[in-house]
């Protein structure tokens, strides 16, 4: 499906294979025991035409574009063939996570690293964190929380703003411990939230 974000101009694709079949995949396989499963890869434009031979190979099977990634194709379901046209690579932009009936799956977030210490002022603070399974588009709630000098409480705040994206840039307020966590929400329901991540600003 294509779908536009609201506040982007450029279209943007989420195309996802059947994810039960995905995930009867395993190494060793040979492409028409994939193909069984899963069908055929899909043509992408960005990757050029679908490889004539499996061996040492790359087959597309579907992507999420989202905003803030380095490259539309970040986040890819990708399989990769050896010399000997057998799967080596099973690749998924949800990792182990998985759906239920298309609700939002937790997310996991990659930054701040847990028990980050921060010495530059202003206090930005960028977040980023891993998609989560579920039914696309998605946004995402944060939440930052505010602690006391010694971290053992914490006040917690729900933003107003939601991201589009995997990626969020918030002015921490004080020098202080902090802590963040997100969670997403789609046309499905609403997801668990991840686990904080918790940061020190000493500046």
């Amino acid at each position: 499906m294509t779908y536009t974000f609201p506040h982007y101009e450029s279209k943007r694709e989420c195309i996802i294979p059947d994810l039960a079949a995905w995930r009867q995949l395993s190494k060793g396989m040979t492409f028409a025991e994939v193909s069984d499963i899963l069908g055929g890869p899909i043509s992408d434009p960005l990757r050029g035409e679908i490889p004539k031979q499996v061996k040492d190979n790359y087959f597309s099977y579907g992507w999420i574009d989202l905003p803030y990634v380095p490259h539309p194709r970040t986040y890819s379901f990708l399989l990769g063939f050896d010399s000997n046209a057998r799967l080596r690579l099973i690749e998924s932009p949800f990792g182990d996570a998985v759906s239920d009936q298309g609700t939002p799956s937790k997310p996991t977030l990659l930054s701040p690293k847990n028990g980050s210490e921060f010495h530059h002022y202003p206090r930005i603070i960028d977040t980023r964190w891993m998609p989560p399974a579920g039914d696309y588009p998605m946004r995402f709630e944060i939440q930052i929380g505010v602690g006391n000098i010694d971290g053992s409480i914490y006040c917690d705040e729900t933003l107003e703003e939601q991201a589009d994206g995997l990626f969020f840039c918030f002015n921490f307020v004080g020098a202080q411990p902090g802590r963040v966590r997100v969670r997403a929400i789609n046309g499905c329901g609403t997801g668990p939230w991840s686990d904080f991540t918790y940061f020190k600003c000493l500046t």
